[in-house]
């Protein structure tokens, strides 16, 4: 074997040109490579006799010996046999191991150098990969430290700072300054305003409804009120557009500035026919203020005086048709001859209607009407089974939808009484639901959407301790809940959106006592923990109790109960009917034989204001809405159903109906 050159500045092959600083990068990682354990020498498998040698490659600069040059080796010398001499054609000469390449230390030699060369051709590309990112890293930062450099270079020297401040301040004022060039460059870096304004009638100064006003490419519809607001517009110099059917548009031009931009009033001047009416309540005869007249794409608004002047598009013959809408009330429909100049007057009445019980058929049939007495209409057939006695009307305090409790005789239980059924009835559709079915069903209050009621349970026996339930009923989920159960209750009323209930001690569910519980089954507890017989709410926020030969007084205000000196003055529980805003109520009394509907305001402190006093007057009472209320007459002359104004006006009968019962009394015991 050729002799082991150790020297660092010969190479035993040629190689390739390396970068010095790569040079240096393969020396560090072939440092790290040579602190690790050296690898498994690979097994070379011996040559056996008569199979052909595998020969190391050549490395990088070597040259194939001559196969005349005798390797020496150890063996001893052999007498050389001749073979005879095969045809020139056929003979083969065969290649002699001269250069010692079946030797093993060779190979382990051979590979020994393969791998190291491979081991350092990777280096070379980590070295290069690993110098390109940090050159490129030292570059940047280079970049940057040459730019604060030049940067902090140029902000020391006084004249170029100076200067530099003086152009931007220069620049500065005139953006303030100079309006154009505010408002361009304000509108550039995406700055928007807005504006607000109102359009009327040039002539009437009233409000306009749905004019298209526009602003640049900016649109919008003004409300009832005649009110518009433009948002998202570019600031400086611009034109708005103001368009109504039978009026004249309208241009201004404006500025807009930063911030909201009020107008005020802008003038529309009417070019179509004017038509006028007066519009007041139906009892009172005030005015109806914000009722709207439409005409197609025209309208108009009331003013405080109920004035509406309508101005629709010029119309050479024909009629115009009209409809009067106020919120709260019925639509009015009038067809006028074109180019009518004469003033209409309407008188609008309430929207909700009134269900009543009328027995003019021979049955009890359930009615609807509008309180002025027009379009009447059975809503709730009867079967000419029902009892008078039992039946109740109970109206939802917002919504056109009532509670109807009858006896009706489709239905039995085992000993042979009729059970009563309660409706929920839809005076809008018509449509009746039946909730409930009992041998008897007492309605105690309508509290937003949940009816609350008690009722027998079917079939149980008459000692049961879960015979009576009361009941809470959503109207709008269809959902009931339980709210209490005993075998019966010594009375149940409903204040302020709260139930109290008093359990008889007969087979009590529980225990005795004054109890209190929201709508929805919440916040239930005891006020009392002893039995309570009676229940007598004697004002607004006070409620009397007897327990046995005495007597407590319940504040709803502070839900303090205290001992009283006495019995209250009256043995009648007073019934009040709280209006849609909460802010009122109305209960009748009887004074010198007649009765009285009163007004209490929750929001004074002073007494209540008489509405009406009446022979008859009594139970039922409910809201329409915070103005009309509706009230029974019942005596020797008549048995009907009244209408009146709280604000004023004479009230007005709607029709004669059949006696149902009220919430003046609990009907069990």
């Amino acid at each position: 074997m050729p002799e082991k050159n150790d020297s660092k500045d010969k190479k035993p092959y040629a190689m390739r040109e390396v970068d010095p600083e790569v040079e240096k990068k393969v020396d560090e990682l072939m440092m790290g490579e040579a602190a690790k354990p050296p690898a498994a020498p690979a097994i070379i498998k011996p040559i056996e006799k008569g199979e052909a040698s595998q020969s190391a490659p050549l490395l990088p600069g070597e040259k194939l010996p001559s196969f005349d040059q005798k390797v020496p080796t150890n063996e001893p010398p052999t007498e050389k046999v001749p073979e005879p001499e095969a045809p020139a054609s056929k003979r083969e000469e065969p290649l002699k191991d001269e250069i010692g390449a079946e030797d093993p230390s060779t190979s382990d030699a051979v590979d020994e150098i393969i791998a190291e060369e491979s081991n350092r051709l990777i280096a070379i590309d980590d070295a290069k990969a690993e110098l390109s990112a940090d050159g490129l890293a030292l570059k940047n930062k280079g970049f940057l430290a040459r730019v604060k450099a030049k940067i902090a270079d140029f902000w020391a020297n006084p004249f170029k700072r100076n200067m530099t401040l003086a152009i931007l301040f220069a620049g500065i004022i005139a953006i303030a300054v100079v309006p154009t060039s505010r408002y361009f460059t304000l509108n550039l870096v995406g700055v928007r305003a807005s504006t607000s304004l109102k359009i009327v009638d040039e002539k009437t100064g009233q409000p306009l409804k749905n004019v298209e006003v526009s602003i640049g490419d900016k649109t919008s519809k003004t409300d009832k009120e005649g009110q518009a607001k433009i948002e998202k517009i570019k600031l400086g110099p611009q034109e708005i557009i103001a368009k109504k059917p039978a009026f004249a548009d309208t241009t201004q031009k404006i500025t807009v500035g930063w911030g909201s931009n009020p107008l005020g009033d802008i003038k529309l001047t009417a070019v179509g026919s004017r038509y006028t009416f007066n519009v007041a309540d139906f009892l009172s005869d005030k005015p109806v203020e914000g009722a709207e007249a439409v005409s197609g794409e025209s309208s108009a608004v009331a003013n405080d005086k109920g004035e509406i002047v309508l101005v629709v598009p010029d119309e050479k013959e024909g009629t115009v048709d009209v409809q009067i809408v106020a919120d709260k009330y019925r639509s009015e429909t009038l067809s006028m001859a074109v180019g009518d100049k004469n003033t209409q007057n309407l008188k609008l009445v309430p929207a909700r209607k009134q269900a009543f019980v009328s027995k003019r058929s021979g049955k009890y049939d359930l009615y609807k009407i509008d309180v002025d007495g027009k379009n009447e209409e059975k809503v709730f057939a009867g079967t000419g089974s029902e009892k008078s006695e039992g039946m109740i009307i109970l109206p939802h305090l917002g919504k056109d939808i009532v509670a109807f409790v009858s006896t009706r005789g489709d239905k039995y239980n085992q000993d042979g009484f009729a059970l009563s059924s309660l409706n929920l009835i839809d005076l809008q559709t018509n449509e009746a639901i039946k909730i409930a079915q009992s041998e008897r069903i007492q309605l105690i209050d309508f509290i937003g959407d949940k009816l609350i009621f008690v009722k027998i349970t079917e079939g149980e026996s008459a000692a049961s301790s879960s015979r009576h339930k009361l009941i809470s009923y959503d109207i709008e989920s269809n959902q009931e809940k339980e709210l209490a159960s005993t075998n019966y209750f010594n009375d149940v009323t409903s204040a302020n959106g709260i139930i109290y209930y008093a359990p008889a001690v007969y087979q009590v569910n529980g225990s005795v006592g004054l109890f209190r519980v929201k709508p929805d089954g919440t916040d239930k507890y005891s006020i009392f923990g002893e039995e309570v017989w009676n229940l007598f709410r004697t004002s607004y926020d006070k409620i009397s109790a007897s327990v046995q030969q005495n007597w407590y007084e319940y504040n709803l205000e502070t839900s303090q109960f205290n001992k009283a000196s006495g019995a209250p003055p009256v043995l009648k529980s007073r019934v009040y009917a709280d209006s849609p805003d909460k802010n009122k109520s109305v209960w009748v009394d009887e004074r010198d034989g007649k009765g009285v509907l009163l007004l209490h305001s929750s929001e004074s402190n002073e007494d209540d204001k008489i509405l009406k006093t009446q022979s008859g007057l009594s139970n039922p009472v409910r809201w329409l809405d915070d103005m009309h209320v509706v009230y029974r007459v019942s005596n020797n002359s008549e048995i009907a159903d009244y209408v009146i104004n709280i604000d004023g006006g004479e009230p007005r009968k709607i029709a004669d109906v059949t006696n149902t019962a009220g919430l003046d009394r609990w009907y069990y015991y």
